[in-house]
């Protein structure tokens, strides 16, 4: 330890004490009398000395300061060990200033430089906005458009560069001056709405759309746009946050659309997917139930309470509830566990017992238990075409996912035209299931596939929220089942198909979650597996398509061997069956190709498909072992080209998507024409397939129908997986994957690489990557929340999750799943910033109900705010902080002695 503190060596950075000290400008002592000073060994002697001695003069020292100001400084000085510390004089000398010195001025004549941030481009002139190429291309666009002011291509190509070369707001008024020219074009209305939902506040939104909405009531008035306007107009007012004005305006849009086709259901799934992400369930179930009891026969649906579980369910609550009180962790996070044991609990309203009480207790809680007069406005009879899209939809509503994740059949089923996507879909953690399920095509060291089962388990882990039906617990897996059941009871024919086929997806992509060397898991999956088989037994028919789904079943419960069986024998049965459309034989061919693994599985698989080509006959397992004859290929191409010419020759003359609701669920989940392009794709050599690749990129900039947008959307998904094969997959993905920016396999084989590789579109000059729609912005974003997850958060892995989704969020898509996402990386990184992501989620989506509880997890101090604002908006809260709290202690005073 030195004796002066202003030369002690410190290595502390924190430890920063900095002192000015004054100096005479002569001091009274000189350095000769300083000398005899020291010399002298008594007091008398030193008064001698001083009084004898006289001023001998000192020349100046080289050292001269040029100020009376020095500092002791125990950062900087890491001690001048050759100074004396005898008498206080000796110091060292400072030569040079440290820039963090404290009282340093700085030097008049530099100035402050800004940074490239700082400048807004709203304030630059014409000049220096754009540079010399983008001015040109700029005026050249303006021109072309004077031209041909109907050319809608080229008014999306402008609106597109205004977005990435400008903003969003001249984007946003490209597209108006669009709409103004091209009144009917979905496509324009579209890229406006989206633009819009990046640049105006909901309630200016809100505004605007009624303003259209008025404009388009006309006794002529078309009834896809009525619908389409009605239907986003219920989505705005819902990202508004006020229940009771959506239960309003989703009565008035009843009430004008009640003579439109198929309105009914889209309408009731707007309202309903609000009340999801609100947290009334249990109003939400009665209502499903009550419109199932109206427009379908008795059944299975819904199931009778269970007693017994009902009890035991309540007493587990109880017993978790009474854990987490007597845990002594903190308030906030008490209440955050007690709000999702609660939440995943009572999910249904109780049963009514006798005199109509429940037989719960519910008393204290009034949403517990809501009345059918509640929801009686949304109580309608549908029409006997629309009931398959009415139990599609309330299979949605029970979150189950649209599978396959491709943009046809989002088109095909949503007639709101969102440019974006579906909201409703990107808000819960169950989308992540279509992720998980179109990341099994992908080659096995894609980072959207490298952690396997256990990673995308842990991934969802984190994002579903309660209720779910990943377990039985509480009752909610088996009310989904029963919905199924019905749902194949009250269709027929194709309609029953299809549904089949989508239960079958269903439970293949919860299969994949699943690791059969654990015990439990095995259990399960051998449940899945019993139950696909009874589905079958009852519903599949003579149809060999739903045997082919349950051919992919097989391989991720009981292995290839078993689904290369069952996948085989589904195929034969459709190449013996002359009533087989050709579209089926080959989505089993292609099944077939998939289930079977190794070079014999290639085998099989260009046997399977050449054979269901040309319709033929598959030969013995023995052979298909071996390569088929080039003979055999090149006649099942020339068939595969000869009967896409005739596709794209219905195509060009104006063939459409079917009008009546049970035709569409039937055309977007099962087979079509487009198979045809993905047989080719599959048997077409690498030149070949660069030719195609170059037409789909040509054709996609057209405006398409939906059949046409579906037939170049399979033939861009069959192109990238061929180029799989030949480790390629990532160059054609990323040709492809801006042109169907709603298709989850195209989105995923972009993800997990360079920025520069990946398939979304180029950045702007201020705002990164474009994200267009919810599917492209959460593909992006699920390989580093994949290997987040499986490494439990590492800082590394949670800092770079973090990078990921600020990237995704800068266009507004990815919904309320990517703030979810974004909130737990940031509250998991190495410097947490949970704060910021959860304004932004809270602000952007008001109604999410898991936004706020997810908060109070993470911001512990804003727990009693963001419990208070659950009540203030109408959303759904189980349990009140104030109930939670410990009971206050005792008075510890005395009583007054009397």
């Amino acid at each position: 330890m030195s004796l002066f503190p202003a030369y002690a060596q410190d290595s502390s950075e924190n430890n920063v004490d900095q002192e000015v000290v004054c100096m005479p400008e002569s001091s009274s002592v000189t350095l000769a009398q300083e000398a005899q000073l020291l010399e002298s060994e008594s007091d008398e002697e030193r008064q001698t000395a001083a009084s004898a001695v006289s001023p001998v003069p000192v020349e100046p020292s080289s050292c001269q300061l040029n100020t009376d100001e020095y500092y002791l400084d125990r950062k900087f000085d890491c001690g001048n060990l050759r100074v004396s510390t005898l008498y206080y004089p000796g110091r060292p000398q400072y030569e040079t200033q440290k820039r963090a010195a404290v009282g340093l001025r700085k030097s008049e004549g530099r100035g402050v430089k800004r940074r490239y941030f700082e400048v807004s481009l709203d304030v630059l002139p014409d000049s220096l906005m754009f540079d010399e190429e983008l001015a040109v291309r700029n005026k050249a666009y303006r021109q072309m458009l004077t031209d041909q002011p109907t050319d809608e291509a080229l008014w999306l190509r402008f609106i597109e560069f205004q977005e990435r070369c400008r903003d969003a707001e001249a984007a946003m008024v490209a597209a108006e001056s669009a709409r103004e020219r091209l009144p009917n074009s979905s496509r324009i209305r579209g890229a406006l709405y989206r633009l819009r939902s990046r640049v105006l506040v909901p309630r200016r939104r809100l505004a605007l759309l009624r303003e259209d909405l008025a404009k388009c009531s006309k006794p002529d008035q078309n009834t896809e746009l009525t619908t389409e306007l009605w239907l986003r107009l219920l989505d705005t007012v819902a990202q508004c946050g006020d229940g009771t004005e959506l239960e309003e305006t989703a009565a008035a849009a009843l009430g004008a659309t009640r003579a439109f086709p198929s309105a009914y259901p889209h309408i009731l799934y707007v309202y309903g997917g609000y009340l999801r992400s609100a947290g009334l369930w249990e109003r939400l179930v009665l209502l499903l139930e009550l419109v199932a009891s109206m427009n379908f026969p008795p059944g299975v649906f819904p199931p009778a309470p269970d007693a017994e579980r009902l009890e035991r369910v309540e007493q587990e609550l109880q017993d978790t509830e009474d854990k987490a009180i007597a845990s002594g962790l903190p308030l906030s996070t008490v209440w955050v566990r007690v709000e999702r044991a609660r939440a995943a609990a009572h999910w249904r309203a109780p049963p009514l017992g006798e005199g109509g009480a429940a037989a719960l207790d519910a008393g204290a809680d009034p949403q517990r238990t809501p009345l059918a007069a509640d929801v009686a406005e949304l109580l309608l009879p549908a029409r006997a075409d629309d009931a398959p899209l009415l139990l599609l939809q309330a299979l949605r509503l029970a979150k189950v996912p649209l599978l396959p994740a491709a943009g046809y059949v989002a088109a095909a089923l949503d007639p709101s035209n969102d440019a974006m996507g579906d909201s409703r879909w990107a808000a819960c953690g169950e989308a992540l299931l279509s992720l998980v399920r179109a990341a099994r095509r992908l080659p096995a060291a894609h980072p959207a596939r490298a952690h396997g089962a256990a990673g995308a388990r842990a991934l969802l882990a984190h994002f579903v929220d309660p209720p779910h039906y990943f377990t039985d617990d509480t009752g909610y897996l088996t009310w989904v089942s029963s919905l199924w059941e019905a749902g194949c009871s009250w269709t027929s024919g194709a309609a029953r198909v299809a549904i089949l086929c989508w239960r079958l997806r269903w439970m293949h992509s919860l299969l994949l979650l699943l690791d059969t060397q654990e015990e439990a898991d095995a259990k399960e999956a051998r449940r899945i597996r019993s139950e696909a088989r009874l589905a079958l037994k009852r519903w599949a028919g003579s149809s060999p398509l739903p045997f082919a789904q349950f051919a992919r079943l097989e391989q991720a419960a009981a292995g290839p061997e078993h689904a290369r069986r069952a996948g085989l024998q589904a195929l034969r049965a459709a190449l013996r069956d002359r009533d087989t459309p050709p579209a089926h034989r080959l989505y089993i061919a292609r099944v077939v190709g998939e289930v079977c693994s190794g070079a014999a599985g290639d085998c099989a698989g260009a046997w399977a498909t050449a054979c269901s080509a040309l319709h033929r006959d598959l030969p013995d397992d023995e052979q298909l072992a071996t390569p088929p004859p080039q003979e055999l290929l090149d006649a099942a191409l020339s068939q595969c080209e000869t009967e896409c010419e005739q596709v794209e020759a219905q195509l060009e003359s104006g063939e459409e998507c079917p009008l009546q609701a049970d035709a569409r669920l039937v055309w977007a989940l099962l087979p079509s024409g487009a198979e045809w392009g993905a047989a080719r794709a599959a048997l077409a050599p690498a030149p070949r397939r660069a030719q195609l690749v170059r037409r789909v990129c040509r054709a996609a900039e057209a405006p398409m129908s939906i059949p046409a947008a579906r037939y170049h959307e399979q033939g861009a998904c069959a192109l990238a997986a061929a180029a799989a094969r030949e480790h390629g997959a990532v160059h054609t993905a990323r040709a492809l994957a801006p042109l169907f920016a709603h298709n989850a396999y195209l989105a995923l084989a972009c993800s997990g690489t360079s920025l520069w590789w990946s398939g979304v579109r180029p950045a702007n000059p201020t705002g990164g990557p474009v994200f267009s729609t919810h599917v492209c912005a959460l593909s992006h974003i699920y390989p580093a929340l994949l290997r987040a997850a499986a490494s439990n958060w590492q800082p590394q892995d949670a800092a770079r999750a973090v990078a990921a989704c600020g990237r995704a969020a800068r266009s507004g898509a990815g919904g309320p799943l990517l703030h979810v996402a974004r909130l737990e990386a940031e509250a998991r990184a190495p410097r947490p910033r949970p704060a910021p992501a959860l304004l932004t989620a809270v602000d952007d989506y008001p109604h999410h109900k898991w936004s706020y509880v997810r908060g109070a997890a993470w911001c512990g101090a804003e727990g009693g705010a963001l419990a208070d604002a659950l009540l203030e908006r109408a959303l759904r809260l189980h349990a009140l902080r104030d109930e939670l709290a410990p009971p206050p202690a005792p008075p510890t005073d005395t009583p007054l002695q009397q």
